[in-house]
């Protein structure tokens, strides 16, 4: 009698508001197939995350388009934008791949966060951000 080996169940990428906000720093995050559409809205998408503003002193909503901006489909720089579906449509992810996603204050569009991300080894990682 043969019995099937069965495979790991696998964990879905956080939430954005999880990977930019919650997760510490250097938290490896495995990318899966299904997660490459996810990776394309944190470069290029519009979103939004709750968390503090460090310079209102207070919660807000940050939003991935700056506020009164008539571009609210693409925030990415476009060479990030080229490179992740390049990887994605070459099924090459295991490439290095950096790159950075600004959110704007929706109280006042000049209060920013900055979160810097790495893919590594086919796993997301968030290495950096500004204001901390």
């Amino acid at each position: 009698m043969t019995t099937a080996t069965a495979k790991p169940a696998k964990i879905p990428l956080p939430s954005t508001q999880d990977i930019l906000v919650k997760n510490p720093p250097y938290e490896r995050m495995p990318i899966a197939e299904q997660d490459q559409a996810r990776i394309l809205d944190l470069v290029s998408g519009v979103f939004t995350v709750d968390c503090f503003c460090p310079k209102c002193k207070q919660n807000s909503t940050f939003s991935s388009y700056e506020k009164g901006s008539k571009n609210t489909t693409h925030r990415g720089e476009n060479s990030q934008l080229q490179m992740l579906t390049s990887l994605i449509g070459g099924g090459n992810w295991a490439n290095d791949c950096d790159f950075t996603i600004t959110m704007y204050c929706s109280r006042v569009s000049d209060h920013k966060l900055v979160v810097y991300v790495a893919i590594r080894d086919k796993c997301l990682i968030k290495v950096g951000q500004y204001a901390s």
